[in-house]
């Protein structure tokens, strides 16, 4: 009767552990909309350095995407 006690008590723990594993792993935090996205950061990364003017152009394609973005959202 313990020995049957015993593999009840293990499989118990290890079926726990096993659901609280695949729970810690599936939560996905929500992200903040205005942070930039994967897509957005891998381009940046790849940018060269770029003259003041150019930069200024990205910046305000990239607000401007960010509005159009928060519209959409909006609605």
């Amino acid at each position: 009767m313990g020995d049957l006690f015993l593999r009840f008590v293990l499989t118990l723990v290890l079926a726990t552990s096993c659901v609280l594993t695949a729970l810690a792993d599936s939560h996905q935090p929500k992200g903040d909309p205005d942070l930039p996205s994967a897509a957005m950061l891998e381009f940046l990364g790849d940018l060269e350095p770029v003259d003041e003017e150019t930069w200024r152009l990205l910046e305000h394609h990239a607000l401007k995407d960010v509005a159009e973005n928060k519209e959409v959202n909006s609605e």
